[in-house]
C-alpha cells in the first residue's frame, strides 16, 4: 500500500509541459515553439492548421502578444515565428524582433534556397478553456479516506 501511495504522490505533483500563455482577441492560448526548418516542423506540428494560418494580421497579433523570446538554441534576433502562408517553397512568417524601433516584422523564407535554415516556429498547444482543474489535494484526501475505510474494515473482520 505504501509504494502505491508514494507513486500517487509523485504523479499528483508532476508539472505539465511548459507553454507560454498569451491572450489574443480575449481568448487565451498556450503557445510553444520548436526549432527546425519549415518542412520538419510542419510535419510534426501541422503549422498549416494553426488559427493564424492564411491571416497575416492575426499572425501579427499573435507575434505581438508573445513578443521576442530569446532562445539559446537559435542565435537569431527574431522569434518565435508565426507562419501564415506557403507558396511553393517560400514560407511567409511574422515574428517579434529584438528591436525597440521595429518590434514586429514580416519575412519570407525560401526553403529551396535555404533547406537547412532553422528558426523557432510557433504553434498552439491547446486553447485555454479556463476550466478549473480538480485539485490534486482533493484526490489525495479521497485516497486517504479510502485507505482508512479499508483499514477499518480489515480490523472489524
Amino acid at each position: 500500500m505504501k509504494p502505491l501511495f508514494a507513486l500517487l504522490m509523485i504523479l499528483s505533483f508532476t508539472a505539465p509541459v511548459s507553454a507560454t500563455l498569451i491572450t489574443v482577441n480575449s481568448t487565451d492560448y498556450n503557445v510553444e515553439w520548436a526549432i527546425g526548418n519549415f518542412d520538419d516542423i510542419n510535419s510534426a506540428y501541422d503549422l498549416m492548421s494553426q488559427i493564424w494560418w492564411g491571416n497575416e494580421s492575426l499572425a501579427l497579433e499573435f507575434a505581438g502578444a508573445l513578443g521576442f523570446v530569446e532562445d539559446m538554441d537559435v542565435q537569431a534576433s527574431i522569434g518565435p515565428s508565426f507562419a501564415y502562408d506557403l507558396q511553393g517553397s517560400v514560407s511567409y512568417l511574422v515574428a517579434a524582433q529584438n528591436s525597440a524601433q521595429f518590434p514586429l516584422a514580416t519575412f519570407s523564407l525560401d526553403g529551396a534556397s535555404f533547406p537547412d535554415y532553422e528558426i523557432a516556429w510557433a504553434y498552439v498547444v491547446e486553447e485555454d478553456k479556463q476550466t478549473v482543474p480538480e485539485p490534486s489535494s482533493l484526490m489525495l484526501l479521497l485516497l486517504g479516506m479510502t485507505g482508512l475505510l479499508l483499514n477499518r474494515k480489515r480490523r472489524v473482520e
